[in-house]
């Protein structure tokens, strides 16, 4: 048995690849593509946040860990060596965003912000290792989770904030799946946590 699965956090894939009679082929994408490739059929199983997956018809998903917030920023921002901060503390800064401008990701850091009374400055770039290099050569900040690469590059520094609430990590497939390799890597997913 085979299937597709996409993915944004290399730490579950390296679980899923262990399952054993299941042949796996990952592809990794941001967000946004991974939910519109789960919805499209063209990936059976993927690993992401929660945002968004609420407008998707048809979609299980199984909660695999709840994930907190930093804002990744340059080694030399002036915010570089604070413990933790609030998103507010942030308000000047240029944002970064990788993917469509109409991400869940993008909603959920733009909806944090309203709820604070502001709009951040924002630059699009087309994925998430563009991002960590824009972050790296100081062109602006950018919220990951703290499950991401980026949180633990030696050329940025992650921020915990403490007004962010946290996303779950999930694995999400389409309950009309044809596929018999989803419902046995599904099973014993669930059987592991």
């Amino acid at each position: 048995p085979c299937f597709m699965v996409g993915y944004s956090h290399a730490k579950m894939l390296s679980e899923a690849l262990r399952v054993p009679l299941v042949e796996v082929s990952p592809v990794r994408q941001e967000e946004d593509e991974l939910l519109q490739g789960l919805e499209q059929g063209r990936l059976d199983l993927i690993f992401t946040m929660d945002h968004g997956l609420d407008n998707l018809k048809n979609v299980q998903y199984l909660k695999l860990d709840s994930v907190p917030y930093c804002m990744v920023v340059p080694p030399d921002h002036h915010l570089a060596a604070r413990p933790a901060a609030t998103l507010a503390d942030f308000r000047r800064d240029t944002f970064i965003f990788s993917g469509s401008k109409g991400s869940p990701e993008t909603r959920f850091l733009l909806d944090c912000c309203q709820k604070e009374d502001f709009q951040p400055n924002c630059k699009y770039v087309s994925d998430v290792r563009t991002k960590s290099l824009w972050i790296e050569s100081g062109f602006g900040i950018a919220l990951f989770n703290s499950e991401n690469r980026a949180c633990h590059s030696a050329n940025a520094r992650a921020i915990p904030l403490t007004d962010v609430p946290e996303s779950n990590l999930v694995l999400a497939w389409k309950t009309n799946t044809t596929n018999p390799s989803v419902r046995l890597f599904t099973h014993i997913t669930e059987c592991c946590l």
